[in-house]
């Protein structure tokens, strides 16, 4: 258990938290990994036994021991192309520490459906002979590879391309080589990390950051007479990038974090935040659109409470991004929480997933709060527990799917956590997502990395990833040296409708937070198709508060930052299967509050409301009153066709109710919220209207709605509850200047 820090960095004192779980130290990220050190390890490799339980077809397209794939965002690893060939690339090696076979490495299949360059351990061929990494794949319109990396051409670092001369046949050209960076004015030095992207007319662009300084430039090249041309430096003062290309269009999208000093909302000249910013070019780089800063469009509301928005906008990673069916630019990213110095981060602390695009604005896809228990032991570097995730629209329907990492605070093994893969579906244009589906439920190893392809053809979600046979990272000198298979995984997209119509074993509205909690959710399948489900619970409470930080506002003068995260108190999640008009009750794991924190404190106690433990004879506090947890019950599928039924939140609204500040909210006044018979209340009426009134149960369906056209002033409203079974109701009243809504109890 690791007590508050005291930092100091220059102008800022950064305080640690005296919290349940206090904040483990910053961490600095890793810059890539990309020195060669030392001679070769005499390691030798382990591997243990690799899990079979996926619910869906798995393939071995190759193998890696060099198990450090992304320092940063994820990355287009996975392409479709317009014929249905799928294009892969991974960073591959066969040895231990320095690696020095280490390149990118292809692999496909063809339009034609067969593993030309063949799968398992030993599957895919070499794009080069050049020790190689941390490049990316496209392809060209007749369905040949585009693959960047970079890596020493004997005269400097570079940043180069090499395309397949045949499709599919993993024959490919020598290296194009980017120009030398030595001619670049302010001496950026090496310019490496190539993100590459194609366009429709077969346009190429590299999109790099410079090694020696934080400074982002690309260079376009001409696949007909192979040159590039020079150098042109984007942004300064950034950490990781991505870059996308239409195949509608001649369109192309950089998407990079950059740093954005003293934001004025905090009056801090020393306060900096990695903002998430895209630019376009509607012309094949030749020329390019003013710079979006996506962070600034977040809302500020975040769910259920959290204080102070801007400390989970952080956006260290980037994101990562396509072009629609439309032609419109869609993008993903983690906003984590700010630390003060965008050099460092937190890895186990609240992050939100988030997806933007023009037309949708500014979404929550999921989000993980921080965990109460001091259970995560360590996440590798450069990640938090929400990492990697990628984006792609199935060009038939228009749905979009996201597909990410997660490192469930609860499993853990050789003293790292374990990633698993999630995914989530919208199918109105990002607006509202599925709740989030498990793609991998695998105990003992890591699946980490993964890229689903931005172009989805038909009912196949297909997913890249690097199976890690031994968490933490051996290129980082914080795990066991394993071979790694790389799996292409083909998920059929089951499309059905489930419910959530009720759950038992406990009462949300007198649950006592020292009381043993034994959950049964009961679900319902409303659809055409048996499909395997996910059932969960999650209890969060966002009531603590406590000092962030004190900072120097200016010479002599400080101020502070009161935050409030949500804390998780309790996740568990069972998967079964569920047949078509099927009925069925899940018991969830058991939870009490004192039982799961005796492994880690020498004495703990609830009382007043007010979590206590003690460790080494020091006794902290975290405030969490029963009636300020959230409830998230969740039944999830890939393909659910009706998400409105399969999640219940109480309090209700968290995930579609995130608004602006400056929007008006109806002014609803509440007589009673424990009600016998009828539930009363009035509603303060400015300008006269519509009142539209619903009541629901907690099972999300209907029991009371009204409609009524009334003049401005004192508005009383009265609900009849008679025959009503006890329990909690949630209510919307919907008026000219707004919406309100809340719950109340219904008591016999």
């Amino acid at each position: 258990m690791r007590k508050a820090v005291l930092f100091l960095l220059p102008g800022l004192l950064l305080l640690g938290i005296q919290r349940l779980s206090p904040r483990a130290e910053r961490i600095l990220p890793p810059t890539g990994a990309e020195e060669v050190k030392g001679t070769v390890e005499e390691v030798e490799i382990v591997n243990p036994l690799v899990p079979t339980a996926y619910n869906y077809p798995v393939d071995t397209a190759g193998s890696t021991t060099y198990d450090w794939q992304s320092n940063g965002p994820g990355k287009q690893y996975i392409a479709v192309d317009v014929n249905g060939g799928v294009h892969m690339v991974w960073i591959y090696s066969d040895q231990a520490n320095p690696w020095s076979d280490r390149t990118m490495r292809y692999n496909c299949i063809s339009d034609a459906g067969g593993w030309t360059l063949g799968k398992g351990m030993d599957g895919g061929v070499n794009v080069t002979t050049r020790r190689t990494g941390y490049g990316t794949v496209d392809y060209l319109n007749d369905g040949r590879a585009v693959v960047s990396f970079h890596g020493n051409n004997g005269t400097y670092y570079a940043s180069s391309v090499a395309y397949d001369m045949i499709p599919y046949f993993g024959l490919f050209s020598a290296p194009y080589d980017a120009p030398d960076p030595s001619g670049v004015s302010g001496s950026p030095g090496d310019i490496i990390w190539p993100r590459m992207a194609v366009n429709a007319s077969e346009d190429v662009i590299l999109f790099c950051r410079s090694y020696d300084k934080r400074h982002l430039y690309y260079t376009l090249f001409d696949i007909n007479t192979e040159t590039f041309t020079d150098w042109a430096r984007v942004d300064s003062l950034v950490h990781w990038h991505n870059v996308f290309g239409s195949k509608q269009s001649d369109k192309f999208l950089l998407v990079w974090s950059r740093d954005v000093p003293s934001d004025p909302e905090l009056d801090s000249g020393y306060i900096w935040l990695s903002h998430l910013v895209y630019q376009e070019s509607p012309d094949g780089g030749a020329t390019w659109n003013e710079i979006v800063d996506v962070t600034d469009l977040m809302p500020e509301n975040t769910p259920h409470g959290f204080v102070d928005y801007r400390e989970i906008k952080h956006c260290l990673w980037g994101g990562y991004g396509i072009y629609t069916t439309s032609d419109e630019p869609a993008m993903v990213t983690v906003g984590a929480l700010w630390h003060g110095d965008t050099l460092y981060y937190f890895p186990w602390s609240t992050c939100v997933l988030w997806f933007y695009s023009p037309s949708s604005g500014a979404r929550i896809v999921t989000y993980y709060p921080d965990p109460l228990w001091y259970e995560y032991d360590s996440i590798i570097g450069n990640n938090q527990i929400i990492s990697w995730p990628t984006l792609g629209q199935d060009v038939n329907t228009g749905y979009l799917y996201v597909v990410w990492c997660e490192f469930p605070y609860n499993q853990a093994f050789g003293n790292f956590q374990s990633g698993e893969i999630y995914v989530s579906r919208s199918m109105d244009g990002g607006v509202t997502w599925s709740p989030k589906f498990n793609l991998t439920r695998s105990d003992g190893v890591c699946e980490l990395y993964p890229s689903t392809p931005a172009r989805i053809p038909d009912t196949t979600l297909r997913v890249f990833c690097e199976l890690d046979l031994g968490t933490g990272s051996y290129v980082q000198g914080a795990g066991p040296l394993t071979d790694n298979p790389m799996y292409y995984m083909s998920i059929p997209i089951v499309e059905t409708d489930l419910e959530i119509v009720g759950f038992s074993g406990f009462d949300t509205a007198s649950f006592y937070n020292g009381d043993t909690l034994v959950p049964v959710i009961t679900v319902r399948n409303n659809g055409p198709n048996e499909v395997v489900c996910q059932v969960r619970l999650r209890i969060d409470n966002p009531a603590d508060k406590y000092l962030w930080y004190s900072y120097e506002t200016a010479p002599g003068d400080t101020d502070t930052l009161i935050l409030r995260l949500p804390t998780l108190l309790y996740e568990s999640e069972k998967e079964t299967i569920i047949g078509v008009g099927e009925e069925i009750s899940v018991t969830l794991d058991t939870f009490n509050i004192l039982k799961g924190n005796y492994a880690f404190y020498d004495t703990v106690w609830y009382a007043n409301d007010t979590l206590f433990f003690t460790i080494l004879e020091d006794t902290y506090g975290l405030w969490l009153p029963a009636d300020s947890n959230h409830y998230l019950m969740e039944v999830a599928c890939i393909g659910d066709i009706d998400i409105s039924n399969n999640r219940i939140e109480i309090p209700g609204e968290v995930f579609e109710g995130v608004k602006r500040k400056k929007e008006e909210k109806a002014k609803f006044i509440v007589d009673r919220e424990v009600v016998t018979e009828v539930f009363t209340g009035w509603i303060d009426m400015r300008r006269s209207g519509k009142v539209e009134i619903a009541v629901y149960d907690v099972a999300g369906r209907r029991v009371y709605g009204e409609e009524r056209m009334v003049n401005a002033g004192r508005i009383p409203v009265r609900v009849e509850m008679d025959g009503r079974l006890p329990g909690v109701y949630l209510y919307r009243i919907k008026t000219p200047e707004g919406e309100a809504t809340g719950r109340f109890v219904l008591v016999k």
